[in-house]
């Protein structure tokens, strides 16, 4: 088994740098939950049953990766469940060269300036000028790395457009989750 598939504790500082906890205060974020971490898996057929509108039971049997028997154990200790490959690869995102234009219409820039911890949680950048033109205000400096994956436009206005429905809610665009679901964790 690599190294990438064994859950690990998250060392120092780094632990303050995550929130891998999240509240959940309805049914629908509790399933809507429960079905990234099916989709952060890499499942394509996923069942959900509920038992008494969920009081009794709530299901869910996919086909994704699982978790290997090796790390179960780690599952139940404090702050040792995490999904990122390494906790380093976000910290120091990939500056560009050329900060990328992203060329944001007003009400994706509100988004954006309104959930920058949480893009920046998935190892995102910007720069933010004011007094350039509208569509011209942001623009792109970093990304996030993690080996042959390249992350950049594409995948924050996919966040921004999740992130209006579910403002300061933890995303991940779909190239983000496959990244996850190809190193067999969860």
């Amino acid at each position: 088994m690599s190294n990438s598939a064994i859950i690990m504790p998250i060392g120092g500082e780094a632990v303050h740098k995550i929130c891998p906890e999240q509240v959940v205060l309805s049914l629908a974020v509790a399933l809507k939950e429960l079905l990234e971490n099916s989709l952060d898996a890499g499942a394509s057929a996923v069942d959900l049953r509920l038992r008494e509108y969920s009081s009794e039971l709530i299901e869910v049997v996919d086909n994704g990766i699982g978790i290997h028997p090796n790390n179960f154990e780690a599952l139940g200790k404090l702050r040792s469940n995490i999904r990122l490959p390494s906790v380093e690869s976000w910290e120091n995102p990939q500056k560009l060269v050329v900060p990328q234009e992203l060329n944001l219409t007003s009400i994706n820039e509100c988004v954006l300036r309104d959930n920058l911890d949480v893009l920046r949680t998935n190892g995102f950048e910007f720069s933010i000028n004011d007094s350039a033109e509208v569509n011209k205000k942001v623009k792109l400096t970093s990304t996030p790395v993690s080996y042959n994956w390249q992350f950049g436009k594409e995948d924050v206005d996919e966040m921004l457009f999740m992130l209006q429905d579910a403002p300061h809610t933890v995303c991940r665009s779909t190239r983000l989750r496959s990244m996850f679901a190809s190193r067999a964790c969860r």
